[in-house]
């Protein structure tokens, strides 16, 4: 069997945007690029933690570790750790992820301000401001035909110093037999 960090992926897409700028530094010397993140082949998730105020501030998925009698395995919390809220989605042990949704706001305060995490069990969210009508932001959909647990191949994102600023998944698609297309002639026949 092929692993899911061993096989080909694919960036399906994120919502929000990795922000860079022209100065790489502010006029206090810090860095005004945002950090990227990178969960590639991370598949087997069970757990995910996401800390909101006004935007998306940070997110944090756990990993079965099917090697240690299936521990949990934490991964690094990506973006600022301080939320108003906070919010844990805990996936069943036969749930995968599908796709992933969102409203991202851009304009004097760019970033995410809710997610919403589609698997083939049906849907968490929307987690985020997602009351808050007094800004409006675009939605943003992705749904890359996960039809599989193996075809899921984790996520990947970037952050600022205050907010969580793009979130997106990897897909690693593999061949299945409901997908054959069947071959026929479509015309005039040549037999007499």
């Amino acid at each position: 069997m092929v692993s899911a960090s061993s096989r080909e992926m694919i960036r399906a897409g994120s919502v929000g945007t990795r922000a860079t700028y022209d100065e790489p530094y502010d006029s206090d010397g810090e860095e005004t690029a945002d950090t990227e993140w990178d969960e590639k082949g991370r598949n087997f998730i069970s757990h995910i933690y996401v800390s909101y105020k006004h935007f998306i501030t940070s997110i944090q998925f756990g990993y079965l570790n099917c090697e240690d009698d299936e521990a949990l395995t934490l991964s690094a919390k990506f973006g600022h750790s301080e939320g108003h809220s906070f919010r844990a989605v805990i996936l069943k042990e036969d749930e995968y992820v599908t796709g992933l949704s969102g409203v991202h706001r851009f304009g004097m305060h760019d970033g995410i301000k809710s997610l919403t995490f589609h698997t083939n069990c049906g849907e968490h969210g929307p987690i985020g401001s997602v009351n808050d009508n007094s800004e409006i932001g675009f939605k943003i959909d992705i749904d890359p035909g996960i039809r599989d647990r193996r075809e899921f191949g984790g996520f990947f994102g970037s952050y600022s110093k205050v907010n969580l600023s793009s979130v997106g998944i990897y897909v690693s698609p593999i061949a299945r037999y409901d997908m054959v297309v069947k071959r026929e002639n479509i015309g005039p026949s040549n037999a007499s």
